[in-house]
């Protein structure tokens, strides 16, 4: 980015994003329509705050004779928090109806899918060598996607495993093989496969027997 120039709408998105999760105690003075120090208020300068159709709470209006009015509006429904970045207004009003538009849309029309809690079993795979011969695999992180209500049916999440066969030791946590998510057939986004739990290798005997039964 050039100096001097306006961030891109999806970088103020991602920064949006990450002081509403970090800074959860802070936040919500990003939705007080006015604030008084030393005997003058001061008006919030997003109007969405007093829009009674979108639960607005946040987050940063701006203006500059080059980027013209611009906003960062973030709403809520439910569990589900939507941002719309808006660059480029020729007005505060204007701005605000653009910012309205997309997160009317995003909220009728889209929807927030969720695949797996962390720590879920996805599926459990044999293991060699070890004091346990089945092996419990899954993700280590919560995993939701946001998508268009009609895709909602199509999103699936599958695994492979990275090696032809799992042997012991292996430590609860320790990456096996790849989660990946499709939609519609394309995957969209890939996650680790961890280990659930730990298999310890085997006693001498038992290892025996498991190399007896792959040379068989």
């Amino acid at each position: 980015m050039r100096r001097g120039s306006s961030p891109p709408p999806a970088i103020l998105a991602v920064i949006a994003r990450a002081i509403i999760m970090s800074e959860p105690a802070e936040y919500h003075m990003y939705s007080e329509k006015s604030l008084t120090w030393n005997g003058i208020t001061q008006q919030n300068r997003n109007g969405l705050l007093w829009d009674k159709t979108l639960h607005v709470d946040g987050l940063k209006t701006g203006h500059t004779a080059s980027a013209g009015f611009n906003i960062i509006a973030s709403a809520t429904e439910g569990d589900r928090r939507l941002i719309a970045v808006v660059m480029g207004g020729k007005s505060s009003k204007g701005r605000e109806e653009q910012a309205r538009k997309l997160l009317t849309w995003g909220l009728r029309d889209f929807t927030t899918v969720h695949l797996f809690s962390a720590g879920q079993s996805l599926g459990d795979e044999p293991v060699w060598y070890g004091e346990s011969h089945r092996l419990p695999v899954g993700s280590a992180q919560e995993q939701s996607l946001s998508l268009p209500k009609s895709e909602a049916d199509k999103l699936k999440a599958q695994y492979v495993i990275n090696a032809a066969r799992l042997e012991a030791p292996i430590n609860k946590g320790q990456t096996v093989g790849q989660i990946r998510i499709s939609d519609n057939g394309q995957v969209v986004k890939t996650l680790p496969l961890v280990a659930l739990q730990a298999v310890p290798q085997g006693g001498v005997f038992s290892r025996l027997m498991d190399y007896m039964k792959l040379k068989l």
